[in-house]
């Protein structure tokens, strides 16, 4: 009787290709590539069961599954819509980023920890514990 052996990267793995999983397009995908998209999965109303693979310039991959429900068509509206935000996150500063995500900018975020640093000082300055009674800032310690 055979043994399974399930272990990754063992002799005599059944090693599948990419393209018999995905429809993977060249890293960087086009426009051109995307208006030549319903011709390659087989026409406007071809519902193809792979997903589709986009590939980013700098090497990043989305999948855009159409799962045998969605046609060829409805697919390449979606990679046009995904192109057009790929295209929107390149363009825009690490401000406007952080802005989209609901981030402080970077200035504020200083001044913050600016303030709550200095707030924690004064917090110690009124408060002394027991433990600062005998300070000595010329000893060194691990604490």
């Amino acid at each position: 009787m055979p043994v399974l052996n399930l272990h990754a990267n063992q002799p005599g793995d059944l090693v599948l290709p990419m393209a018999r999983i995905l429809h993977v397009p060249d890293p960087g995908t086009t426009l051109k590539d995307i208006q030549d998209l319903t011709y390659r999965l087989g026409g406007m109303a071809a519902k193809p069961k792979r997903p589709l693979a986009w590939r980013d310039p700098n090497g990043g991959t989305t999948l855009i599954a159409g799962l045998g429900i969605a046609e060829a068509a409805e697919i390449q509206d979606m990679a046009y819509a995904l192109h057009e935000r790929k295209q929107a996150e390149r363009n825009e500063t690490q401000d406007q980023r952080r802005e989209r995500v609901g981030l402080p900018s970077v200035k504020d975020s200083m001044q913050r920890i600016s303030d709550a640093m200095t707030h924690k000082a004064e917090w110690f300055a009124r408060n002394p514990s027991a433990h600062m009674a005998n300070y000595d800032p010329t000893q060194r310690g691990v604490f």
